[in-house]
């Protein structure tokens, strides 16, 4: 009975929880997990009263097992090395300026930037008022369900805060993070160039993996905050974008 009402509980939170993204702007279809996840558990409560879970074979029971336990143990590592770099700054790579900074595109409403793209651009304008030699690039394209280019409203923000758009290079092509930093390299020398990528905490790594993994010789990584109501969505999402990348062999 204890564990059914806990089912329950559990299972209406994720669904709430789901919701609250939705609400909050998500700009992908991945909020579905959430609520999915809460009709499954909610349905694993109601079939422990039936009984009907203690009749699958216990050899089949135990490879689930097994399998949900190595699944959870490389989630583990995966988020362990997400965490890692979770305050990294190009500080503690370099003592003088970037030659360039890339600001890697979000979701962009007709409003201007989510509250996600908002933190990487007020930390990249902060970054670029206090080093200015630093040339910025805004990297992101138009999405199936943007108005604009993401880099083209990027551009209009930082201007509005003050950056010369004259030192604001634009690349809106590129349609996810692997394609924001290809794309951004033509605008410099990968070999040469110092290079500073922004994004969010929860987003360092695998942007760092996947600019080693192009070229990028020169390379430090500035992190921006990010939503605290949202981490616990963006980490799992993020989760799934390296599971991703390493089966395709981006990172």
């Amino acid at each position: 009975m204890v564990k059914r009402v806990i089912g329950y509980v559990l299972g209406i939170l994720l669904i709430l929880y789901g919701m609250h993204i939705r609400m909050g702007g998500a700009g992908t279809w991945f909020y579905m997990v959430w609520p999915a996840a809460g009709i499954l558990v909610i349905l694993a409560a109601a079939l422990t009263k039936t009984g009907i879970l203690k009749k699958i074979p216990g050899k089949l029971r135990w490879a689930a097992s097994l399998l949900f336990c190595l699944l959870l143990l490389a989630a583990v590592a995966g988020e362990g090395m997400i965490l890692a770099h979770f305050h990294d700054t190009p500080d503690a790579v370099w003592s003088r300026d970037a030659d360039y900074l890339i600001v890697l595109g979000a979701q962009v409403y007709e409003s201007g930037p989510s509250a996600v793209l908002r933190y990487r651009l007020d930390t990249a304008a902060e970054y670029l008022n206090a080093h200015p030699q630093t040339v910025c690039i805004v990297s992101g394209g138009k999405g199936f369900n943007e108005k604009s280019p993401e880099a083209a409203v990027m551009k209009a923000y930082l201007v509005q805060q003050g950056l010369d758009s004259g030192r604001i290079l634009v690349e809106d092509q590129s349609a996810n993070t692997a394609q924001n930093i290809d794309f951004s390299s033509h605008f410099f020398s990968q070999s040469k160039d110092k290079v500073v990528i922004v994004t969010n905490n929860f987003h360092v790594f695998r942007a760092m993996r996947l600019a080693k993994k192009h070229g990028y010789g020169n390379l430090a990584m500035l992190s921006s905050p990010s939503r605290p109501s949202f981490l616990p969505h963006n980490m799992l999402r993020e989760l799934a974008g390296l599971a991703k990348d390493f089966l395709c062999g981006n990172i």
